[in-house]
Parts: C-alpha cells; sequence; structure tokens
C-alpha cells in the first residue's frame, strides 16, 4: 500500500452534509433516527474518533412481540463510548448524515425522559500502536453505517426513519454500497429482507457483533439522510418518493401502477381495522355504508407478524384506504397512483402530528388525501369523562406528547357517524373517477 499517508484535518475535501432533522420530530420527543457505533478500522488510513451515547427503552427493544410504541420511557444505557472510523486520505470522504446525533429542543416534550449526546468528530494520529491491521479491505466499494435502533419495530418508523431514508441514502450506488448495521435485529432484517436485498448486492453487516474482521473503507457514509418523515429534500431530488414506490412495486411484485378510473368498475376501498387502540367500533356499519355507495370492501389489519409482502399485495389492488391515524396508515406507500387514503383523524389535538405524518406524504406519493376529523360524539371519551371535563372541552390544552398519547391515542376508541361519513367516502369515489 506505499508509504502511509499524514493524518489530514477534516476540511471541504470531506463531505460534511450535516442537515437537521425537523421540528414535528423534536416536538413529539422522538429522537432522530438512531445514531450507530463501529469498528471500521485502518492502521494506513486517517483516524476520526465518534463519541455515541446509546438508548435503550425501559422495556426490551429486541423483542418483535413488543411494540416500540409502548414502550415509553427512554433511559441511557451506557456512558459515551469511542469508536474508531478510518478512512483514506486519497479520497478523504466521510459524509455525516443528520442522524449522527440526537437533537435537544426547548420545545421537546419529552426530554425528561431521555439524555440527548451530540456526536463530535475527533482527528487522531494514524500511527497510534493500538491501531489493528485491516483484514478485510473494500476500496471499490462505499459504506453506509446506520441503526435499525430507536423506534423500529414500529412500523411508521420502520419505513419513516429507516428503509426510505436508506433508499435515499444508498440507490445512486446501484447495489454497490457495503451495509453496516448497528443494534442489528435478526428478526428485523429477515422482515424487510426482500427491500434490503434490493439495495444492496453485498452481505450485511452486524458491525456491532463484528469481533473477527477489521473492515476498512475508502469510502464511508455515516447516518441516513433525512429530511423529514416519508419526504425527501425537495432541493435534492423531488422524486425520490416516486422512485422509492417504483422499487418497492419491483420487491413486491405489486401489479397496479395507477388506481382504477373506469366508471363500470367498482373501485377497492380497505379498511383497516384495529383490535387494541383506536378501534373502529362499528366498522361492518362502514363496510354496509360503502357498499351502498358502490364500493367493493376489503377489511384487514396488519400486525408486527403480518407478511409484509401478502399485505403490500392487497393494499395495491385497491383504490381507496382507509383507516385511523398510525402504523396502519404506513401501508399507503404500497397504493398505486392517483388513489385515495382517509385519515380518521382521532378526537384531540393531534391533527397537525396526523397531517405531518400522512396527509403531507401523500402528494409525493401521488395520492389524494382526505382526512376525517372525529367528533366528540364519536369518540369514546365523551362516555369515559363528563361534558365539561377539559379532556373533552379543551383538548387543544393537552400539549405534551405523553398525555396526547396517554389520553387521545391509548384510550379511545371510534363510532364513525355514517351519516357524516358518507360525504367523505363520496368526495373519494368522486376522485378516483376524475
Amino acid at each position: 500500500m506505499g508509504t502511509a499517508p499524514r493524518a489530514a484535518r477534516v476540511s471541504n475535501n470531506s463531505s460534511m452534509n450535516n442537515t437537521t432533522p425537523t421540528a414535528n420530530r423534536a416536538a413529539r420527543g422522538r429522537p432522530a433516527p438512531s445514531s450507530f457505533e463501529t469498528r471500521v478500522l485502518h492502521s494506513n488510513y486517517t483516524i476520526f474518533q465518534i463519541k455515541e451515547q446509546r438508548f435503550l427503552t425501559r422495556d426490551s427493544e429486541e423483542d418483535p412481540k413488543v411494540e416500540p410504541s409502548s414502550q415509553k420511557t427512554m433511559l441511557p444505557s451506557s456512558p459515551s463510548r469511542s469508536i474508531h472510523v478510518y478512512i483514506s486520505l486519497s479520497s478523504s470522504t466521510f459524509q455525516l448524515g443528520h442522524d449522527l446525533r440526537f437533537l435537544c429542543s426547548s420545545e421537546d416534550m419529552r426530554k425528561e425522559h431521555f439524555s440527548c449526546q451530540k456526536w463530535t468528530l475527533k482527528q487522531l494520529q494514524y500511527k497510534d500502536e493500538n491501531t489493528p491491521k485491516c483484514t478485510q479491505n473494500h476500496t471499490t466499494h462505499p459504506a453506509i453505517l446506520f441503526s435499525i435502533g430507536g423506534f423500529s419495530g414500529n412500523y411508521f418508523h420502520d419505513f419513516a426513519d429507516v428503509l426510505f431514508p436508506l433508499f435515499s441514502t444508498s440507490f445512486h450506488f446501484r447495489k454497490e454500497a457495503r451495509f453496516l448495521i448497528s443494534d442489528y435485529k435478526p428478526w428485523w432484517v429477515n422482515k424487510f429482507r426482500q427491500i434490503l436485498d434490493h439495495l444492496t448486492k453485498h452481505d450485511l453487516v452486524d458491525i456491532d457483533g463484528e469481533k473477527l474482521h477489521t473492515h476498512c473503507y475508502s469510502k464511508i457514509i455515516g447516518g441516513l439522510k433525512f429530511y423529514r418523515e416519508l419526504i425527501a429534500d425537495p432541493s435534492l431530488s423531488k422524486s425520490a418518493m416516486q422512485s422509492f414506490r417504483r422499487e418497492l412495486r419491483r420487491v413486491y411484485a405489486l401489479e397496479r401502477k395507477t388506481a382504477i378510473r373506469d366508471g363500470a368498475i367498482r373501485p377497492r376501498l380497505m379498511i383497516v381495522s384495529r383490535n387494541r387502540t383506536r378501534i373502529l367500533t362499528n366498522v361492518d356499519d362502514v363496510s354496509r355504508l360503502a357498499t351502498t355507495l358502490g364500493y367493493e370492501v376489503v377489511i384487514a389489519e396488519a400486525g408486527v407478524s403480518t407478511n409484509v409482502t401478502r399485505f403490500a399485495q392487497t393494499v395495491n389492488s385497491c383504490d381507496v384506504f382507509d383507516g385511523n391515524t398510525w402504523r396502519g396508515l404506513t401501508n399507503m406507500v404500497f397504493l398505486p397512483d392517483n388513489a385515495v387514503l382517509i385519515q380518521v383523524v382521532p378526537f384531540g389535538g393531534i391533527d397537525g402530528f396526523a397531517r405531518l405524518d400522512f396527509g403531507n406524504p401523500s402528494d409525493g406519493m401521488n395520492i389524494r388525501y382526505l382526512e376525517y376529523k372525529i367528533t366528540v360524539n364519536e369518540s369514546s371519551l365523551s362516555q369515559q369523562y363528563s361534558s365539561d371535563d377539559p379532556i373533552l372541552k379543551h383538548p387543544e390544552s393537552y400539549k405534551g406528547w405523553n398525555a396526547v398519547q396517554s389520553i387521545y391515542l391509548d384510550k379511545q376508541n371510534v363510532t364513525i357517524a355514517l351519516d357524516r361519513f358518507k360525504g367523505t367516502l363520496a368526495k373519494a369515489l368522486k376522485l378516483i373517477r376524475h
């Protein structure tokens, strides 16, 4: 390899793309997509030291039977540790994605539940006698380091925090990038193996558990490109989500690119059912109403163990997609173009969050968006609290995420007023036809 190059400062020769997560994520107390740790080393390469604070939920973070949405408390699991990354001076490229830090914000409504640790990049001397020698050289292919910790396992965050940002970061490498995964969860990797295999042709590396080899790269991208939930940075790409959806159609063999417009054929309406929280108590009545209006109705529920391929194909066969706010609506990514998404927003002050997570991304997916806001009379909360209780009378006064979640998400079921909802279904039908 010739004479060892001299250590150099991180300067404009290095690509330092350090973007900032959106305010809505901080406002909900969500950390940015999880940071990483790694052992990527090279004795003749520039040495950088990265400090990290890892996080664990109070409950088990790796049991797929425990959905992270129920794991409310975030606690630091260990003191900061130093990780070394060695990068060739010839290319001098270490790109920092925004996901190298947890942001602290004065508006953070759950900051009492987790610490915020900034990441630092420090240059060391390459002749450090403790530096191990390379056993695996990857000089022709870049590496992307990212974590599947944090809120992964929650279906929405699987796509918003990991899969779409990973696609945005890696797709231009045309499957040549190597994925170094921190907080590796075998069950999670198996669940989304088809997507991962379409993004890289190389074996995945559990970098935390790598004890046998010392891997060396000439180019490393640290963290994933993230702009907003399920939205790409418009200054970088206006079609990233459309490209992602095309990739999903290939991955899961989704047959329909566009929704139906033939007036002679009944459009398919999927109603996403729930059986734990935000239950639609009169789903059969809603189904009968939709049928009388001219829909073919499909009722389905997606759980942790649901086969992604089969469910994606069912969603893709539908023209209108209706469900309560959050996880299940993430399946909108499988809808054909020009389909209609109807988001049923529970009673309470969560309208802004619901719109940010699903209303705003729908435009980039070429999906029409409708919103049905539950009134107090349609909410089970009206049976639990008196009419003058602040929970019913002044829901806007509950601004902390924990309060909003525990009251308006976890404890609320919905009984849709059919006469009101009929207008929303009719509007969706009109959008499909024109």
